[in-house]
């Protein structure tokens, strides 16, 4: 897990490979996201761009069409995730990097491609 901002909201990222990327969010903090320009809707039925996104205050990224679901992620209780803002990052992510995985050291590695 990995912690983040979301323009001015604290959230936690989880990776998964075998996804495009989602954004599990209370309403309320939907509604700021809205507001503040970060979540913008595509046309599409729950699907959204989102931006402002700080990863470990280190990566600025951008996710653009991902699914956006009100309350916890189907996986949080599952996986430990007790944060009620919730971004899962797949391909959106990952597409743009290569990736080395260190599964001992429970590191990932990034790299320009």
């Amino acid at each position: 897990m990995i912690p983040a901002r979301i323009g001015d909201l604290d959230a936690i990222v989880s990776l998964d490979t075998g996804m495009y990327g989602s954004l599990s969010i209370p309403q309320d903090k939907k509604q700021r996201l809205l507001a503040g320009g970060h979540l913008k809707p595509t046309g599409e039925p729950d699907t959204f761009d989102l931006t402002g996104v700080r990863l470990g205050d280190k990566v600025d990224i951008a996710a653009p069409g991902i699914e956006v679901e009100e309350g916890p992620s189907a996986s949080a209780k599952a996986v430990g995730v007790t944060e009620d803002t919730e971004l899962e990052l797949g391909f959106v992510f990952l597409k743009n990097y290569k990736t080395v995985w260190d599964y001992r050291r429970k590191q990932l590695y990034l790299l320009a491609r």
